[in-house]
């Protein structure tokens, strides 16, 4: 087929613009970003772990409050105790200067405390005993051979299981009887009677019997 002259210029002229526009939209087409690096895009979107250190940090903090609340008890337990120290001093203090000595404590009951508490004297219901003594005129001594008694009568708040009790010479010149009696209440009380006892002289010539009124006193506890 036979193309006229003129259409054998344009065919090179069209060919040429189609690859000029080729190259020109080959140069706006950006190129794509390259593919992150493997690894990378899986560290970027994973979750964040938890960071130990900081539960470690609240864990701390929480023990240094703790310890720090326990020395402030303490630091209380220790004023307290010294305050009360102070307040004792001066009350001791402020007894001394006004002329007051401090109470002593008072001791704890022991088993000797109750044993010294128990009576020692006569005791109401149970026999007790009490001596008649006299002694010889001067120039005298005790006669051994009379039978030197005490004849019990009246007295008070007391009777008597023996009315003459009989006694003896205590040495040369001094005559003793024991008088039994039983207190019949507690409190004072009277042992009441005749003490007869017989003296000689010293040349042994002359003896005589002397009776002597006595009277003596006692105080009866409750058992």
């Amino acid at each position: 087929m036979l193309y006229p002259r003129s259409m054998s210029r344009i065919v090179p002229v069209v060919f040429l613009s189609a690859l000029a526009l080729v190259a020109c939209e080959s140069k706006e087409t950006p190129s794509p970003d390259p593919a992150p690096a493997a690894g990378e895009g899986a560290e970027a979107n994973a979750d964040p772990k938890p960071e130990p250190e900081k539960a470690d940090d609240a864990e701390g903090e929480d023990a240094s409050a703790e310890a720090e609340a326990n020395e402030d008890d303490a630091t209380k337990d220790a004023a307290a105790k010294e305050d009360g120290a102070d307040d004792d001093a001066k009350d001791e203090h402020k007894a001394k200067t006004a002329g007051v000595e401090p109470a002593p404590a008072t001791p704890t009951p022991t088993a000797k405390t109750a044993e010294k508490a128990k009576p020692t004297g006569p005791v109401v219901g149970k026999q007790a005993s009490v001596t008649a003594s006299a002694q010889a005129d001067p120039g005298y001594h005790c006669n051994e051979a009379y039978p030197h008694k005490f004849v019990t009568k009246g007295g008070s708040n007391v009777s008597y299981p023996v009315e003459r009790p009989k006694g003896a010479c205590a040495g040369d010149t001094t005559v003793a009887v024991s008088v039994p009696y039983i207190p019949q209440a507690a409190g004072p009380g009277t042992v009441a009677g005749t003490l007869r006892y017989g003296i000689c002289d010293d040349g042994g010539t002359n003896c005589v019997i002397k009776k002597r009124p006595l009277t003596l006193s006692f105080t009866a506890s409750a058992p």
